[in-house]
């Protein structure tokens, strides 16, 4: 794993989460938000087919794209439970990366 990155999906962002070929780093939130997706670990390990390549690819597929924000809102959500009150870590979530995906 590069020096500072980290997935709070996996320790492996070397092998695809979906496929186990070798991967490459998909950022869930890019764009400005890339930085964001990066210090709160929302990166996922694709390989080019389920990354930037095949039909299903997240940079291809607005389906698979969609999914992936679903994800990333979920994972960075459930770590606010049990410590912030029901809607407070959606609104978060909305501050953070501009809005909601669930």
């Amino acid at each position: 794993m590069a020096s500072g990155l980290r997935s709070i999906f996996t320790d492996r962002l070397d092998i695809c989460i979906i496929c186990g070929r070798p991967a490459e780093r998909h950022h869930i939130f890019g764009g400005v938000n890339r930085d964001k997706s990066t210090e709160d670990g929302l990166i996922l390990p694709l390989c080019p087919e389920h990354h930037r390549e095949g039909k299903t690819a997240v940079h291809v597929n607005a389906d698979a794209r969609r999914w992936t924000y679903i994800l990333g809102q979920y994972a960075w959500e459930s770590q606010y439970d049990g410590i912030a009150p029901d809607g407070v870590a959606r609104e978060l979530f909305r501050e953070r990366y501009g809005k909601s995906y669930l």
